[in-house]
Parts: structure tokens; sequence; C-alpha cells
């Protein structure tokens, strides 16, 4: 029986505005696994960028336990916290999330500065993870200079070059064309085979379901679904449309 990367035990969260407290999160429990791409759906307000951020150790839960690799996250002090996001996991964003003054290769290099990984073997390992998404004839590019398909591409580059054991994505198509918004998720989903990551995605886009291995649907705080998606795309012919 394959074991899972993440278990989440009954989380809760809520948020007080004024005098009003609201109840984001509402008792969720979930086990993700590896190798897979999995979505959190919903509507807005429905709390899955919520539980995203406590799954993935940027929001704290009010109550429940998150385990990671068997390390319950929230045990532990905030710069033991930071640490294991660095090492463990890889963060992709609706907004690219790069800075201006640097070219593709540079963003990716950063992660790696951060690890203590320099010079050459930077460059080294940075290229390679261009050349799995495709962008290794624009790495000497800056974010003006690229498409949104490209930005996008470049900040997965970013979170593929540490070989993380997880991955998380919060609305990574949002910003993107059908046709790049697809490049995106298989993309995804090929690092989930590939390198056996745990990949879970925030999403509102209709257009990456088809593409996924797992559907959890969250509303009003708690899960209304959680089903395989018996018809998921493989990932067959990527490699050579980003050729």
């Amino acid at each position: 029986m394959m074991t899972s990367t993440i278990t989440a035990d009954n989380i809760e969260r809520s948020y007080v505005v004024g005098k009003n407290t609201n109840h984001v999160l509402k008792g969720i429990s979930l086990e993700i696994y590896p190798g897979e791409l999995t979505l959190i759906i919903g509507p807005s307000g429905s709390g899955k960028s919520t539980f995203l951020a406590a799954l993935s150790g940027l929001v704290r839960p009010d109550s429940g336990i998150v385990s990671i690799l068997n390390t319950n996250i929230w045990d532990l002090p905030e710069k033991a916290i930071d640490a294991f996001r660095l090492k463990n996991c890889g963060f992709i964003f609706q907004g690219f999330n790069l800075f201006s003054s640097l070219t593709a290769t540079e963003q990716v290099m950063l992660v790696l500065k951060y690890q203590g990984t320099l010079g050459d073997l930077a460059v080294k390992k940075a290229m390679a993870a261009l050349a799995e998404v495709g962008l290794e004839d624009k790495a000497h590019l800056r974010p003006l200079e690229m498409s949104g398909g490209e930005k996008q591409r470049v900040a997965i580059a970013r979170a593929l070059v540490k070989n993380p054991r997880l991955i998380f994505a919060d609305e990574p198509t949002s910003a993107l064309d059908k046709e790049n918004g697809r490049l995106v998720v298989q993309l995804l989903k090929q690092t989930a085979r590939i390198h056996n990551t745990t990949v879970l995605a925030v999403t509102h886009d209709p257009r990456l379901m088809e593409h996924a291995d797992r559907i959890v649907a969250i509303e009003d705080g708690r899960i209304t679904k959680d089903e395989r998606n018996s018809k998921s795309e493989m990932f067959g012919g990527l490699a050579s449309e980003l050729s």
C-alpha cells in the first residue's frame, strides 16, 4: 500500500474580522500521496487556499495535525519549519514571483544559493532544470522578455531544481491562456510521475481537471468530494512539444 507524504487530521482555521469570526476550515482530514497530481478545487472563499497554506507550513491551523514526511510540522519552531520547507518543498504561485532584474538561470540559481550550492554546480543544476521545462534556449532572458507561459515554466524550474519531495502550486494556470495552461499542468504531472513527487495544486480552472490524478473538492470549509480521475491523461509527447 502506498504511504502518504502528507496527512492532515481534523484541520481547523478561523479568521476574526471585527466582531465576526469566519470559520474557514472546519475539521478537514486528508491524505496525499507521491507520484500524483492532486487538485484541490472549490469556489472563492471555500477555504482551498487556506488549506494549501496550512498543509505547506505557511499558515498555522487553529487545531489539528499536519504531518509531512512523518514530521508534525506545526510542532516545530518557526526556523525549523522554514528549514523543512527549504529542504523538502517547492512552491509555484499564480503571479510567478520572479525578480525583474534576474535572468531565467539566475532565478533558478537563487534557490540553490539558499541551500549553499554555488558556482559551476549551481549553473549546471539550473540549466538542467530549465531544460526539463523546455527553456534551455531562454536561459538568458529576463521576465520582461518572456511570455506568461515561459515565466511560469521558469517558476516550475525553480521549484524543481532542488529535487523537492513535494510541490505546492496555488492557481498555477489562472493567468495563462489555454495552451500555456495545458503545458504547465502537464509539466506538473510529468514531475509527479518522473520524480515520484507529491504535487498538490489549488485551482478554480476547469481545464486542469482532466489532467489530474485525483480531485478533492472543498466547499464551505469541508471536503465535499474526493475521487480519482480514471480519464486522467498521460504526459506522452510533452517533451517534443517543449523542444
